[in-house]
């Protein structure tokens, strides 16, 4: 697991709202690759919805298959 981009303030502290945001970005993913979930909804929508995946992708994205805050955290 990694983080690469930008660290969140509370990412460790804070788990409760950084699983939010990763059931989120799971969220996303479903309703972007899935085309009839994708056909219900309007152009401007899923533009909004893949900018906002693309956000939680980069600062969630090398995290979002973690079970939960880690052992050990190396720097």
């Amino acid at each position: 697991y990694y983080v690469n981009h930008r660290w969140l303030g509370g990412m460790m502290t804070n788990w409760k709202t950084i699983s939010g945001s990763i059931n989120r970005l799971r969220e996303l993913d479903e309703i972007l690759n899935t085309p009839a979930q994708s056909a219900r909804r309007s152009k401007k929508e899923l533009l909004m919805l893949s900018r906002e995946r693309d956000k939680l992708e980069l600062s969630i994205g090398g995290i979002k298959e973690m079970g939960g805050q880690p052992d050990a955290l190396v720097i």
